[in-house]
């Protein structure tokens, strides 16, 4: 048992000698360089009063320590593949580091980088939002044409891609403001494809940890559309998490439409409220209620906008209403009073006005109630008050003008001899009765 714990402590005591030479060996002397042929090798501590003026790696990647005090090395290399950085106290002086293969510490950009890689989230719609930063611009390198809304770009931008739903409708969020969240300053961008690089919706920084949100209603249910999201220039490029959304907010209508320009018209609402209405000139509007003033409208068709407001989140909906001139009905029969044997006469129009239907008491023939045109001869004469009703439509109520016309009788004349036959020898004129 003793030899087997006296051989014991000779090893041991082989041991720590070995490991002190071998410390010796790296240590190196004064103005020597250092050389490790490990594969990772650790510089010996440093001291605060030496220079540092270079140090070469054969690889890109190099781990500096400082130097001792005695010693002020013009260069230190190393043929290991990595190494590793140490803090340099205060009073070095680090000029320059060289890497043999031409770059230092770069990170390889992200998956979605480049438009033709762009990542599919339309799995994630109607999901809950990513969470601790999920997706990143950094490392990401300029691709395709900046946003027109954009301040500068395209700067580490990354793509993403969706297939629309039938909704026709998306809500695109992305959120810097969270935990793990670092991207600043972001920018977003909302492209359609299908023929040629449409852009379709943009959005610029609001503010550097401000959340930027777009809702756009897709003309093409079923196509895919494209996304970009990136940074201002500068130290901007980050972490950032998506929420998106095919769930149309609220939905406005004028069931009514078209309208007649004649008092007021409400809107119909479903979904989220408190937005604000607008259109444009001409359209007199509530931007709180919605209702429409048709009366002090001008006529035309408009597009009603109701726009919601949550954050840096704007979405608007939109409908179409329609305003129509109330009819007018006015006519006369010009040529009254009217033989019967003449021809027969149509109304004449005045004011706007146009045919509706027409009626009159018993007696008067027309030729035809659509047009308003009287046959004569099969009336009985007489003085008759016509009536022109256009019915309700469009919003507007029924209209009615009326106008008289007046049908006289053929003249009727008889005539008579007293003392018919006569005598051919009767001298003179004869009386007729």
């Amino acid at each position: 048992m003793k030899n087997l714990y006296a051989a014991l402590l000779c090893l041991i005591g082989v041991f720590l000698a070995q490991t002190q030479s071998h410390a010796n060996n790296i240590s190196g002397g004064k103005d020597t360089a250092s050389r490790s042929s490990i594969a990772r090798g650790n510089f010996r501590p440093p001291t605060t009063n030496e220079s540092l003026k270079s140090i070469k790696t054969d690889n890109g990647l190099g781990n500096f320590q400082t130097p001792p005090s005695q010693d002020s090395p013009a260069k230190t290399t190393k043929s290991n593949s990595l190494s590793r950085f140490y803090k340099r106290p205060s009073n070095d002086s680090l000029i320059s580091t060289i890497n043999t293969i031409g770059f230092g510490n770069f990170l390889l950009p992200p998956l979605n980088d480049n438009f033709a890689n762009a990542t599919d989230v339309t799995a994630f719609v109607n999901a809950a939002c990513t969470l601790l930063g999920t997706y990143t611009t950094v490392g990401a390198t300029p691709d395709q044409a900046k946003g027109t809304c954009w301040t500068n770009g395209p700067n580490n931008n990354v793509w993403f891609k969706f297939t629309a739903s039938n909704t026709g409708f998306i809500n695109v969020k992305v959120k810097v403001s969270g935990l793990g969240e670092t991207l600043r300053n972001p920018l977003l961008a909302i492209y359609d494809v299908s023929s040629g690089f449409a852009e379709i919706a943009c959005q610029n920084s609001q503010g550097a940890s401000t959340d930027l949100c777009l809702s756009v209603f897709i003309a093409n249910p079923g196509n895919v559309y494209y996304f970009s999201v990136d940074n201002l220039s500068g130290a901007n490029a980050g972490t950032f998490d998506l929420c998106l959304s095919d769930v149309v907010p609220a939905t406005i209508s004028y069931s009514g439409t078209p309208y007649c320009a004649a008092g007021t018209a409400n809107v119909t609402r479903t979904g989220i409220a408190g937005g604000t209405y607008s259109s444009t000139a001409g359209l007199t509007i509530n931007a709180a209620t919605g209702q429409i003033n048709l009366a002090a409208s001008t006529l035309g068709t408009y597009t009603v906008n109701y726009t919601i407001v949550s954050g840096t989140c704007t979405t608007t909906v939109t409908t179409s209403v329609t305003i129509k001139s109330v009819p007018v009905a006015t006519f006369s029969y010009t040529g009254t009073p009217y033989c019967q044997n003449a021809a027969n006469p149509s109304p004449t129009f005045s004011g706007g006005g146009v045919a509706g239907t027409f009626s009159s008491t018993a007696g008067l023939v027309f030729v035809s109630t659509a047009t308003g045109q009287v046959n004569l001869s099969a009336s009985t004469a007489g003085t008759y008050t016509v009536t022109n009703t256009i019915a309700a439509t469009g919003g507007c109520g029924a209209v009615t003008a009326t106008s008289p016309i007046t049908i006289t009788a053929l003249p009727a004349a008889t005539i008579s001899y007293a003392g018919s036959p006569f005598c051919t020898s009767v001298v003179g004129a004869q009386p007729v009765t």
